[in-house]
């Protein structure tokens, strides 16, 4: 589904482990939803919200390149690299 990733490849993105994607999701931390296969999906924009207000402002050029790669990784399928 376009705009949204797994709790497995948000996890590493904001930190965090999988089991606490989902509970930030159940939290309402993240927004997402369970698919009918039962699993949990993030939507990326949450990710950059949730990103954009736990980092310190001088991340702001990393953040960026976390953000980046994350929509063409939602809009490829493929992993994308990121040098930071």
């Amino acid at each position: 589904m376009e705009g949204y990733i797994t709790t497995e490849q948000a996890a590493p993105l904001i930190g965090k482990s999988e089991r606490t994607v989902r509970r930030y999701i159940k939290e309402g931390k993240l927004e997402g939803f369970k698919d009918e296969d039962g699993h949990y999906l993030v939507s990326i924009i949450s990710i950059s919200r949730y990103l954009a207000s736990n980092a310190p402002a001088e991340d702001g050029v990393i953040l960026m390149k976390i953000l980046s790669a994350i929509y063409e990784s939602a809009r490829t399928g493929n992993e994308v690299k990121i040098d930071c």
